[in-house]
Formats: C-alpha cells, structure tokens, sequence
C-alpha cells in the first residue's frame, strides 16, 4: 500500500536508487545530496514503505522547519490532517502526548521529542522511523545525539538528511557515529542525474569602501582597545604587539581571571583583568557593527550598554565605555544618524542591488546575523520611494501573531507582492521558497554551511545570483576569504566522501 500522491511527485533516478538502497540496507543511512535537489521526496519516499509498520517521526532544528515539513508531507501524501502533527515545545504538554498517540508522522523538535520521551509521553515502541533532518548538528553536543542512542536501543530505523555534512572527514565520522549511521549515500551536483535539476548559481563579490567618518569613529575606539590591552600586557593575560583580540582569546582570559590563585593557593578572582577583558569584547562588538553593519544596529548597542550601566545591577564594563569622553563623541554622532536616517555605506550599496532587482522584477532575499541589522535594513529600505511597500522582515518568532506575520510574509513573497524578504538565519534551511533569483549576504555568513545553504536557496527552478557585501574592514574581508576557503573544503570534502575516498584513520573506522 501507498499514501504517495503519485502525480504530484517528480521522479528523479537517484531519488529512487537512494530509496532502494536505503530498503535493501540495514535502515540506519545518511544521504547527502545539494541544496534543492529533493532531500524532502527521498525522506517522504521512504516514510511512504515504513507507514504500514508503525509511525513515522521527522525531526527538525527549529519550529519553522517542521512546519514546512507537515506541508510538504500533505503535499505529496494522501494523509488526512489530524494524521499528520507538529510538535513542539509552544504546545502544553498534555496535547503533545495526545498527537504523539494520534499521529501517524510526527514532525518535532528535537528538544521536545527528547523531553516527551523522558517524561514518557511518546509511544516509542509504536515507531518505526525516525528521520534527522540537518543531520550535521549530530556533530555537536545535540538532542539527536540521545534521540538516536534511544533509536538503537529500540531497533528504530533512521535516516539522516544534509547538504552540509561538516567541513572535513572527522566532522562528518562525529555525526555518522553520533546518530549511529552505519552507512552513507552521497550525490554531487557532479553526478549527472542530480546536476541534470540543478541551475548555476552565479557569485558577485562587493567590497564596499568606508567612508572617512567611520575610519575616525574607528581611531577613537581603537584609542580605548589599545589602553585596555596595555593593562592586560601589564598582568601578563597578553603578549606582544596590540591586536584586536577574538572572541575565543577573550574568553580565555576571562576563564583565566576567575580561576587565578593568590600566594596560598585560594581561588582570586582577578577583577581588574575580568572588568578589562569585558570591556574589550564589548568595544570588540561596538567596532564590529560599526564596521560591518548599520548606523541602527550601532546605535541599539549603545542603548543597551546606557541600560547596563544604569541602576543597581550596572555592569562597569558598559558603564566605562558610555562615560568614556572619545566614546561619547561617537555616540552622539550615530545618535544623530540615526534619527536623521543617514545610510551606511553598506546600506548605499544594497539599495542599488536592489534597484537593479526591482527593475528586473527578480525576488530578493537579503540575510542579516542579527535582529538589529535587519531592523536597520528595514528601516532604511522604508525611506526608500519603490522599495518600502516592496520589502517585509522575517526572523524566528515564539508567538502566535509572530508566526502568523512570518507565515503572511512568506506567502506574499511567493506570490510575488513582496519582492524583498530581509531575513534572519530562519530561512537558510528547509523553509522551501519555490522561486529565489537573488540571496544578498548583506551580514557576510559566519559558518561555511550557513554560506551553502544560503548559496542553496537560488537556482532551484532556474539560474540565480548570490552577492556577498564585505566593508574594506579587516572583520569582514577576513571572514568573507576565510569562509569561501572553508566552503572550497567542505565541497572538497563531499566529494571525496561520494568517490570514496578516506584518509586511513576513516577507513579504519568503515572496515
């Protein structure tokens, strides 16, 4: 028996040989296939073959994504609603182990499909898959891990889903060992049946110029970086030459600071080092925004570092910078950028992109890091004549209304009405959007698996474009080289993973 809407499912050749080869396996597969080549069909393929043995549960990093897979599993199966849920930590418990008990396909998150099945709300003994999508975050400290250690135990099949299996062997080994996967199926878009339904994606670069101002605000916060590392040199936490430490060395001093010992061997605090090493990260942030940012999300930071350094519980470090006199300069000064709506050069440019979009009638989808950016996009993007009534924010959302706002967004984009989505991390997986011409990396990705799955939502049903807006800033034109590096690695990586090829530690571990 089949609950496949045969007419509304394309067949693809190597759909079918991974759902072969998944049947004839020991049911435990990770399938590695490019962004928009049809992960989802290989998963509900296989869901179709496990339904008349018990209940099938697709699992998904966040609300969003389980929300498109009940969509697609209704698009492409003849299940009736209440027969397929979605489950997650926003329901009251009580109505989560009803639709554990009804459902026929489950889609969860998996934080609360692990807190169910410990609070025993979950009738695991009844399911006869489970499938990981994003299987690569098994490679961290991740609720599959357990889920899948469970699945073992009780002879569950899974199946894991990616596009970006890690950036070297080992990364991929983690979460093949994690999820307990015995086996792998990987397809390139060098693979003639996959890269037959794949389009080109085209790549721009922008290196954006910044202007004399933003060079100034940097000398004066460079003025106060400088004085704090003289006093980390002093208490010998750094050595050498002034350099903008990173987040990871900031850590480790401050690590360092708490742990200290005096003469006699008790724990001492360093407090002078651990009020420093604060104030550096949080200037390190301020001179990050500035340099690759908005005027906005500048100017938020500020406001919530006058909040810290307020009230009973003000933090020194935040208090330091707002009564710092050179820092005050740069204060005022965004402060008045920001209420007379002056654009970031960055933001210049991404108007022009735009333009050139609008005009050519493509759909847009613009990424930001952070909230704050993006409310500095939409902001400046109202002040624009063509562009405000064209352009609408999306990010994750916890409430109702939120999510209905998201959902509204993303159909008016799909129609056509919103030509521009600015977004936040929420749409680089799974949520499936039809028609992308142009994603504009307008915060530069920090991960290479952010950059390909990003790069992933163009050139699904035609050739599209990926832009990649840098400042002539040390912040971005490092990450923007490193990143494209490490992207170059984990492509190189996959494919030798599809021509099986291992190093010899790897194939120690398969023999």
């Amino acid at each position: 028996m089949t609950w496949l809407k045969l007419s509304a499912i394309q067949t693809r050749v190597f759909q079918e040989d991974i759902v072969a080869h998944f049947l004839a396996s020991d049911h435990s597969i990770a399938v590695v296939l490019p962004t928009g080549s049809g992960k989802t069909i290989v998963a509900i393929k296989i869901a179709d073959k496990y339904l008349s043995k018990g209940k099938v549960v697709f699992l998904g990093p966040n609300n969003e994504l389980i929300r498109q897979h009940k969509r697609d599993i209704h698009q492409f199966m003849n299940l009736k609603q209440s027969e397929v849920q979605v489950i997650s930590g926003i329901i009251p418990p009580i109505k989560r182990q009803k639709f554990w008990e009804e459902a026929r396909i489950a889609c969860a998150t998996p934080q609360t499909m692990l807190n169910d099945m410990r609070q025993g709300r979950v009738p695991v003994d009844q399911i006869s898959l489970i499938i990981f999508d994003e299987m690569h975050l098994a490679g961290d400290d991740y609720d599959y891990v357990d889920i899948a250690t469970i699945a073992e135990i009780k002879k569950i099949s899974r199946l894991g889903l990616t596009a970006t299996p890690g950036l070297d062997h080992a990364q991929f080994d983690r979460a093949l060992s994690r999820l307990k996967l015995s086996e792998y199926v990987i397809r390139t878009a060098e693979d003639s049946t996959v890269g037959e339904h794949l389009h080109v994606k085209y790549e721009f670069k922008h290196v954006v110029p910044l202007t004399s101002e933003l060079r100034y605000y940097e000398f004066l916060i460079d003025i106060r970086m400088r004085g704090i590392y003289d006093i980390l040199r002093q208490y010998n936490y750094v050595y050498g030459d002034f350099k903008i430490l990173s987040i990871k060395e900031l850590g480790a001093i401050i690590t360092k600071a708490r742990a200290g010992r005096d003469e006699e061997g008790n724990i001492a605090i360093n407090k002078v080092v651990l009020t420093n090493a604060a104030e550096f990260m949080k200037l390190r942030h301020l001179l990050l925004l500035l340099m690759t940012e908005n005027y906005t999300a500048v100017y938020l930071y500020f406001e919530k570092l006058f909040t810290e350094s307020r009230g009973k519980n003000k933090v020194k470090a935040s208090e330091r910078i707002i009564n710092d006199p050179r820092l005050q300069v740069v204060r005022r000064e965004i402060t008045e950028k920001y209420h007379q709506h002056v654009k970031h050069p960055k933001i210049l440019r991404l108007i022009d992109l735009l333009y050139n979009a609008l005009h050519k009638s493509q759909q847009v989808i613009v990424f930001a890091n952070n909230r704050d950016s993006q409310t500095g996009i939409y902001r400046a993007l109202q002040a624009c004549t063509g562009l405000s009534e064209k352009s609408a924010i999306i990010h994750s959302e916890s409430t109702k209304t939120g999510k209905a706002k998201n959902v509204e967004a993303i159909e008016n984009f799909i129609s056509g009405k919103i030509p521009i989505l600015i977004s936040t991390s929420i749409l680089e997986a799974g949520i499936h959007i039809p028609v992308v011409d142009i994603i504009i990396n307008y915060s530069l990705p920090l991960e290479e698996s952010t950059m390909v799955q990003r790069w992933g939502r163009v050139g699904r049903t035609k050739d599209g474009e990926v832009h990649y807006l840098a400042s002539a800033h040390s912040f971005d034109m490092n990450l923007l080289y490193a990143t494209f590096a490490k992207k170059r690695r984990m492509l190189r990586t996959i494919k030798d993973f599809s021509l099986g090829f291992k190093p010899p530690e790897q194939l120690k571990l398969f023999a």
